[in-house]
This record gives structure tokens, sequence and C-alpha cells, in this order.
């Protein structure tokens, strides 16, 4: 019994240091593509639906499953950590590239927009932090 709790312990230590080490990735973490994403800070009307990107130290999107209209625009907003906005699912004719923020986001506040045009399901990850399970979609109605 107690080398099993210690083997569930030592589990624990193992996956909470490698989070805090993925979590801790600098600016040199990015995908493969370059990013299309613009240098120009975001500036926020009051219209657009907004995106959390690890509030309270999580390493998720919030909302994790969000619905929006054509036409609205998502801010995400990176609370803490480093993080970015992979898409890897969409509606035939958008260009996925075109709409992802491949470079990770450092610093906080709002580090990503788009603006959605065509209906149906968006599905996007964070690189740093897919294998631990950071996974969100933008439904399109």
């Amino acid at each position: 019994m107690l080398k099993r709790a210690f083997s569930v312990f030592l589990k624990r230590v193992i996956l909470v240091a490698m989070i805090v080490l993925v979590g801790s990735c600098g600016p040199s973490v990015t995908s493969d593509s370059p990013s299309p994403a613009s240098d120009e800070p975001i500036v926020l009307t009051g219209s657009e639906i907004i995106v959390t990107m690890g509030a309270d130290g999580e390493l998720l999107y919030a909302p994790e499953d969000l619905s929006v209209s054509v036409g609205d625009t998502v801010v995400w907003d990176n609370i803490s950590g480093s993080h970015d906005v992979v898409f890897g699912t969409v509606p035939d004719g958008v260009d996925a590239e075109a709409i992802s923020r491949t470079t990770v986001a450092t610093e906080t506040g709002p580090a990503h927009s788009v603006s959605f045009e065509v209906p149906g399901t968006y599905k996007y990850h964070c690189t740093p932090h897919k294998e631990l399970g950071m996974f969100a979609s933008v439904t399109v109605e």
C-alpha cells in the first residue's frame, strides 16, 4: 500500500514538474509555420467575445466551447503563461493557417483576434500545451 501511494505521489510530482516546465516556455517555442498575426496591438472596442488563456495558472482556454454568430470577433486574452492559438479543423474554404496565431504569446493581454465569416466548427489548440489537453472550439452559426 505504501509503495502504491508513493508511486502515485511521484507521478503527480513529475506531472506538476512537466506542467511548470512547459508553462514556463519562452518565446523560443513556436510551431513550424510562420505566424500571420500582426505585430499591431489589438484594440478592444467592447463588442468582441473574449476567450482567456491561462486564467488562474490553468492550461486551458475559457470558455472551452464557444458559440458565436457569423461576423462576430473573438479575442484571445493571455492571462498567464505562454500560449498560441492554432486551428486544426475549420470549415471548407477557410485557411486555418491564416486565422491561427502560431507564435507563442508570452505577454499578458489581448494576443489574437479572428472575425468569423464562415459558419461551422473551428477546433484549435495550444501548441506548447497540446499534449496536456489544451484544446477548444468555436461554433459559428
